[in-house]
């Protein structure tokens, strides 16, 4: 599974993306990125993921060792979590995990979807700052 992190808003909002086959360690070193990027931002605001996976063909489904592998949500300025996703396992999957560890979370079918959410959440985010065209 290729995977990239980015800064869609600097130190606000983290860009996750993904394609192809992911395996649970790469999961697992996706989390590790977020957890870094979360460790860079600002810290008094909550800082936002979307992950957007759209071109994800197949993900673990073993929600007890995904679980295990996310230290990013112990991070204190975790807001939402938001999956960009029509695949319905994946959305199942990342629904059930959140719910277990309290996390604020939401599916969309676009980008666009996604950061109107969060434009409506957090009014803090300098939206002046986003780093890609939020169109896709």
């Amino acid at each position: 599974m290729p995977f990239q992190v980015s800064w869609l808003v600097e130190k606000q909002v983290i860009l996750a993306t993904a394609s192809g086959e992911c395996t649970m360690t790469e999961v697992a070193e996706l989390d590790l990125q977020i957890t870094e990027f979360l460790r860079l931002s600002r810290q008094n605001n909550l800082t936002h993921l979307i992950l957007y996976l759209w071109d994800v063909t197949k993900f673990p489904t073993n929600i007890g060792e995904i679980n295990q592998h996310s230290d990013s949500r112990r991070e204190p300025n975790f807001g939402w979590v938001i999956v960009v996703n029509d695949n319905r396992l994946i959305r199942f999957v990342a629904n059930v995990i959140t719910q277990l560890t309290r996390m604020r979370f939401r599916n969309f079918e676009t980008l666009k979807e996604a950061t109107d959410f969060l434009k409506s959440q957090d009014t803090t985010i300098d939206w002046s700052l986003v780093t890609i065209d939020q169109e896709d």
